[in-house]
């Protein structure tokens, strides 16, 4: 088992009529093997974001823990959980998340560069870099890319550092059909090399052009349950 979720649920403050929080997810346990792929799904708000938050080491659980390999990543300092989640995590976010003053291909091996890596990553980010059709604009700033060059450049980035675990958020959601096609590929392989990955997405459709299982996970008010295997 690579991920372990022990009764985690989160609360947020918030001023009502009867309680003074909310709870954004409600306890739950949740386990994700290597090599598998789980897809989660919900109505905005209805807490998909704060659970691979939690998942990821990017949010600490009210109650509850999680474990990475038997390793609880909330037991870790914030410094230690940061290395850890760059060696072993590789996050995509809905947001556009790259830094205008870097080229493409500065972003993209900009987790490698942070923490020392000892290997070059420079050939394999352009192989991906060509595989998503982003191969010329290497040299090109952020702040000059539109919203689905910054996409597939945050989905190389998540890549680069060779992941157990990657988690996306709608990754598709920026994407044509055939760039769409192409990051279901990259996923794919990712997942028959023994990555778990877990994606978050409204479109169900491009779950169809994985070659692999997919468990969906449906999120309701912060409930979440096992829709299909």
């Amino acid at each position: 088992m690579l991920l372990r979720a022990e009764g985690i649920s989160r609360d947020y403050f918030r001023n009502g009529r009867d309680t003074n929080f909310f709870t954004a997810v409600k306890k739950t346990d949740l386990e994700i093997e290597k090599g598998s792929c789980t897809a989660v799904s919900g109505r905005s708000g209805s807490g998909k974001t704060t659970l691979i938050n939690m998942l990821s080491g990017l949010l600490t659980p009210t109650e509850g823990r999680v474990l990475f390999d038997g390793e609880d990543i909330y037991a870790m300092s914030d410094s230690t959980r940061a290395a850890f989640r760059n060696r072993n995590i590789g996050i995509v976010p809905q947001g556009q998340t790259g830094l205008k003053s870097l080229t493409v291909l500065e972003n993209i091996l900009l987790p490698a560069v942070m923490y020392g890596n000892e290997k070059d990553k420079t050939e394999k980010a352009r192989k991906l870099m060509k595989q998503l059709s982003i191969e010329d604009l290497e040299d090109v700033f952020a702040n000059e890319l539109s919203g689905g060059e910054l996409r597939r450049m945050a989905i190389i980035r998540a890549m680069i550092n060779s992941p157990r675990m990657i988690i996306a958020d709608e990754p598709t959601g920026d994407l044509d059909d055939i760039s769409t096609e192409a990051v279901m590929k990259l996923f794919d392989d990712c997942i028959k090399n023994g990555c778990a990955v877990i994606i978050v997405t409204h479109e169900a459709e491009c779950l169809s052009l994985l070659d692999v299982p997919v468990t969906t996970l449906r999120v309701d008010d912060g409930v979440i349950k096992t829709q299909s295997r």
